[in-house]
């Protein structure tokens, strides 16, 4: 009762944020040095329990993770002077454990990525109090293949696992990505028709996300207080909550909702930086803005011009952002309208018939070849 902290599940959580069980840390920290597979595999596991709170986890790991190829169970592991560098590096990642703030549901997300030639990693932070505040790590190790692809191509890999890997709170939440590799920021900009296949699903996945991607130098996109360098992301219009709350105030549907007839709960949600309040619902764990009429078709075509989706992607894209009474039937009419998806619709397909040849007079006579698979 009373107390500053407590501990749960492994974890240390206190009113400023959560960090790992300081004799968690200590056992870590004491671990002996692995003889057999079947040590090495306990001792990345007890680490990775942590690994949110690592920066670059993956790459600190990556020399023992290879020294584990081929090795199975008792197997004794061909320890050597890179192998001790990468486990004392590992357990010295866990003791300078970041502490990681608790989310805040209104202030603005920023995911940072970057990529080396091993791996990728990101961080996921939130800014609050005029400063950036972290949340999250994020580090994944790259195979042989991967290694060998051009910088643009480890880049843009890391924005899409970082929001693979950070999807469940990026969810319907505005952001902005920021890399220092600076061709990134064009991603959006390219010809979709001249982009390879493995790029086009990345940034198509990305899409449904953000298209909000900014750069940002080198020396500033590490995990410091150069973060703070950054200046404020606020959300981009017409989705802006400013305007809607304005919108809201003459909007006649509105007035009716809150008599009572809906079954949306809808309360006065204050906005981040102004004086002003927007009404949401709050049936969801994330807060939905109700948006008035003038305001829908602005805000569909902020969300759907993304990436363009179907309907029914585009009902449930902007559903999780937004609410109005007739909102599927509007996002359905608006998606059949946009002339952007009808140029690319296929409307007409064209069935050859079979191909016909001259009957032969004798056998092997003609040889037909054809090619089998894409």
């Amino acid at each position: 009762i009373a107390s500053s902290a407590v501990t749960f599940l492994g974890y240390e959580v206190s009113a400023a944020g959560t960090k790992p069980v300081p004799d968690r840390v200590t056992d870590i920290q004491q671990f002996k040095r692995p003889q057999s597979a079947r040590d090495l595999r306990r001792f990345l596991g007890l680490l990775n329990f942590y690994r949110r709170f690592i920066p670059n986890a993956a790459e600190h790991q990556t020399a023992l993770h290879d020294a584990l190829a081929g090795l199975k169970g008792s197997q004794p592991v061909n320890w050597n002077e890179n192998l001790d560098e990468a486990f004392i590096k590992c357990k010295k990642s866990l003791a300078d454990a970041t502490l990681l703030n608790h989310p805040d549901p209104e202030s603005t997300l920023g995911l940072f990525t970057d990529a080396s030639s091993t791996s990728v990693g990101a961080c996921l932070q939130q800014f609050k109090n005029s400063s950036w505040q972290l949340l999250a790590f994020f580090s994944h190790k790259l195979n042989q293949k991967q290694k060998d692809r051009p910088a643009y191509y480890r880049e843009l890999y890391a924005v899409y696992t970082a929001v693979q890997h950070f999807r469940h709170i990026l969810q319907a939440q505005p952001f902005t990505i920021f890399t220092d590799h600076k061709p990134l920021t064009y991603a959006f900009q390219q010809k979709r028709d001249k982009l390879p296949p493995v790029q086009l699903n990345q940034l198509t996945f990305i899409s449904q996300f953000t298209t909000d991607i900014q750069h940002i130098s080198g020396s500033a996109n590490i995990v410091a207080d150069t973060m703070s360098r950054v200046e404020a992301i606020t959300p981009a219009t017409p989705s802006d909550l400013h305007t809607i709350a304005i919108a809201q105030k003459d909007d006649t549907e509105l007035q009716d909702l809150l008599s009572g007839n809906t079954s949306l709960q809808l309360k006065l949600i204050d906005i981040p930086g102004s004086d002003k309040k927007v009404y949401c619902d709050v049936t969801l764990p994330t807060s939905r803005p109700y948006v008035p009429e003038k305001l829908r078709r602005s805000v569909f075509d902020s969300l759907h011009g993304l990436s363009h989706p179907g309907i029914k992607a585009s009902v449930i894209f902007v559903s999780k952002r937004f609410v109005w009474p007739s909102l599927r039937k509007d996002c359905r009419d608006c998606a059949r309208s946009c002339q952007h998806c009808q140029r690319a619709k296929v409307t007409r397909y064209v069935h050859s018939p079979p191909g016909s040849f001259v009957q032969p007079s004798a056998r092997f006579q003609h040889v037909h070849i054809d090619i089998i698979g894409p």
